[in-house]
């Protein structure tokens, strides 16, 4: 039995008129896109066409020295910058000849630069002589900038090949795109400036004479417009430069802005002195000590007492120790109520929801075990703990989500985690920054494991370079509101170090990173430490929240 595979003439028409529809629409778009490039190349010309050719030249000229001024004096300073190098790859490019190519760059920008402001003065002489300074100063601009992209690419490549770890092919891409499309702006103008010092007309005008025959500069155009012996070949080739100018350069542009606006993070609204547990500061009186008198001119010997120094030292840390003791017990109704009514800070938001928000980048094990079942028990105790109402999940924002959010609305805090190869580009870089000195928010870094330390290290040393990591003091106001840690955070885990480390900005936390990985102590089952750890490590939580959020708001309540 024979089984017909085509299909049915109604299908096959229904086919056929979705295709034709199909190129009807790209023709018409064509065609609209053409007739805006006619007519705004046409404007331009209108608009251009009351200057004589001596002053357009000029200004072509003055444009370039300005160009060449800026790549000389800021471009190898703004590479650098913007790669955010640090003293160790700095010295791999000097190592490897990059730091004297970019100084032989500028000298070249430099003499350039001089070749061009001359050109600018002489092309008002009106001279034969003027016109072909003015074509050796363009054309020499032209193969500058496309000689620039040496730099340009080569040292994000360079620095990538050199030191992967810390300098990921994340930021090498972000930089390669961003200095991408002004180049290729700028090799555009350049190219357009040489293309009209060789028309006709201009030729005419620096010989005062008409000039009967055709142009370079008038072949060029003549061929853009009409698309030369083969137009649909042109046509075709239009068409795929534009479609990869827009996949490689305008959509990643446009894709980085539309991180789309954020829901204000709003904070319960109360009596602004939201306090758990008073906390008092008492210091152990130390014991009196027996003195033994030896008397050397008697008869009597005195046997010598035997001494423990293991014992004393420990008797010495316990009696100089400090004891810290809650003078009440939480407020059932809530952080904040007792004596108020109310518990909250005063520039919150009425009706608001606690929420717990992750930062995503691009790294391993940023959301691993993460959700219901792990951060979203910490809210669940948070409520427990506080009475204030939590939202239905946890969340994860990119890095670049957090300047969208409402002026003065952010996350007071974000939960960072991982086991480390943290990647981040330059647009990252800034909004985190940004996050930190200027929003005053706090990243709540939990480490789990691997290589996350040294990551978070070098993170930050991008971040905020002039800021030095510390160890938090065991009496530091985080340990001791509105829960109290007499010995600082709990080691658990313990990947990195035991003890818990911050970076201050302003008088305030910005970071706190705990080493002993907090989240597989929230988990259910709480990954085998016992009760009594997994509450100690639930109270760190609200702790730090509860530091961050009352940071947060008095920052914001004075601006």
């Amino acid at each position: 039995m024979a089984i017909d595979v085509h299909r049915s003439p109604s299908r096959r028409g229904a086919f056929a008129l979705a295709v034709d529809a199909a190129c009807a629409l790209l023709a018409a778009t064509h065609r609209g896109a053409a007739w805006l490039i006619d007519r705004g190349a046409r404007a331009a010309s209108r608009g251009l066409a009351w200057l004589p050719w001596s002053a357009r030249i000029g200004l072509a000229c003055v444009a370039g020295a300005v160009l060449c001024d800026l790549m000389r004096t800021h471009g190898a300073e703004w590479l650098l910058t913007a790669t955010e190098v640090n003293p160790v790859q700095r010295k791999i490019l000097e190592r490897d000849g990059w730091s004297g190519a970019l100084d032989g760059f500028a000298a070249l920008l430099l003499a350039l630069e001089l070749v061009l402001a001359v050109a600018s003065l002489a092309a008002f002489a009106r001279r034969r002589w003027a016109l072909a300074v003015a074509r050796a100063a363009l054309l020499a601009l032209g193969v500058v900038l496309l000689a620039s992209a040496w730099p340009l690419f080569g040292v994000p490549g360079h620095l990538h090949a050199a030191d992967p770890k810390h300098f990921d092919k994340a930021i090498r891409n972000e930089l390669w795109l961003e200095g991408g499309w002004l180049w290729a702006i700028a090799v555009m103008l350049a190219a357009g400036a040489v293309v009209a010092v060789y028309r006709r007309a201009c030729l005419a005008f620096y010989r005062r004479e008409e000039v009967a025959d055709e142009q370079p500069g008038d072949r060029v155009l003549r061929e853009l417009r009409t698309g030369g012996r083969e137009p649909v070949f042109r046509t075709s080739m239009y068409w795929a430069v534009g479609v990869h100018v827009v996949v490689l350069f305008v959509f990643p542009i446009v894709m980085k802005g539309c991180v789309g606006a954020q829901a204000a993070y709003g904070l319960p609204e109360g009596s602004g002195t939201p306090v758990l547990e008073t906390i008092a500061v008492k210091k152990k009186k130390p014991k009196k000590t027996k003195s033994f008198v030896f008397n050397m001119n008697s008869a009597i010997i005195y046997a010598r007492p035997d001494i423990d120094d293991m014992k004393v030292a420990e008797n010495l840390d316990e009696e100089t120790a400090n004891t810290y003791e809650a003078s009440h017990a939480a407020s059932p109704s809530g952080l904040g109520a007792g004596g108020t009514g109310k518990g909250g800070w005063p520039n919150g938001m009425a009706d608001s929801r606690i929420r717990f928000i992750r930062l995503q980048y691009d790294g391993r094990a940023w959301d691993e075990g993460m959700g219901h079942g792990s951060d979203y028990n910490m809210l669940i105790k948070f409520k427990e703990l506080t009475g204030f109402k939590i939202a239905d999940d946890t969340e994860a924002k990119p890095v670049l989500a957090l300047k969208k959010f409402p002026p003065g609305k952010a996350p007071p805090f974000v939960y960072m985690t991982g086991e480390g190869g943290i990647s981040m580009g330059s647009d990252e870089l800034r909004a985190l920054k940004w996050y930190l000195t200027e929003e005053a928010g706090m990243i709540f870094a939990d480490n789990a494991g691997g290589d996350f330390a040294g990551s978070l290290r070098a993170l930050m040393g991008r971040v905020l370079p002039d800021v030095d990591w510390v160890e938090i003091a065991n009496d530091d106001p985080i340990f001791l509101e509105p829960y109290a840690f007499p010995n600082g955070a709990p080691k658990l885990w313990a990947h990195s170090g035991r003890r818990a480390l911050g970076l201050k900005v302003n008088g305030r936390w910005a970071v706190f990173f705990h080493q002993g990985e907090l989240k597989d102590a929230w988990k259910d089952g709480h990954s085998g430490v016992n009760p009594g750890e997994a509450k100690q490590a639930y109270k760190l939580g609200v702790n730090v929240m509860y530091y961050a959020f009352t940071h947060y708001s008095a920052a914001h309540a004075s601006k």
